[in-house]
């Protein structure tokens, strides 16, 4: 144990040994003052005295463990604990993951639609998605091929729904 200018002195402690004479309260203080603040090992103490400090020294010990461990794990923040990982920003051409992503040209969102012949306009797509940054959500895009079978999966399901004749129910006059 290494000198301190402190240590933890619980009431529990001073309404045990209050119960003793005066000469033993003395005696008992004295010992667990000098083994908290210099961490010297009490010599020639009484019994009482000797007893009460086997039932004290156990936490003494494991409060300056405590001491000593935040101490060493001050440089990783007021409570302790691992360092906190740096934030991941986006960089100007990969999402925060480091995918590395590059904006497609008008030209290659021409090409790829009319080689899928979805149907979906282009400049109206390329637009789209200028006009947000390239993000999807707040999220940069990592592949705006995937966004454009998107738009056609959404742009088939709204032409099904049109091309459905609307389902009456039979309303039954005899019930």
């Amino acid at each position: 144990m290494t000198m301190r200018s402190s240590f933890v002195f619980y009431k529990s402690w001073h309404d045990a040994i209050k119960s003793f004479p005066a000469d033993v309260q003395g005696e008992i203080y004295t010992v667990i003052m000098e083994y908290g603040l210099y961490g010297s090992e009490p010599h020639n103490m009484g019994k009482i005295t000797s007893a009460i400090f086997a039932l004290v020294r156990p936490q003494m010990d494991a409060n300056q463990a405590r001491y000593e461990n935040g101490c060493k794990g001050a440089e990783f923040g007021r409570r302790g604990g691992r360092p906190k990982n740096p934030k991941k920003t986006p960089d100007e051409n990969g999402d925060a993951y480091g995918h590395e992503y590059e904006k497609p040209s008008l030209c290659e969102v021409d090409e790829y639609c009319r080689e899928r012949n979805n149907g979906i306009a282009a400049v109206e797509f390329f637009d789209f998605y200028e006009s947000k940054g390239w993000m999807v959500g707040r999220n940069p895009m990592r592949d705006w091929r995937a966004a454009v079978r998107s738009w056609e999966s959404k742009r088939k399901k709204e032409q099904g729904a049109d091309n459905e004749p609307a389902q009456l129910n039979p309303v039954n006059y005899h019930a």
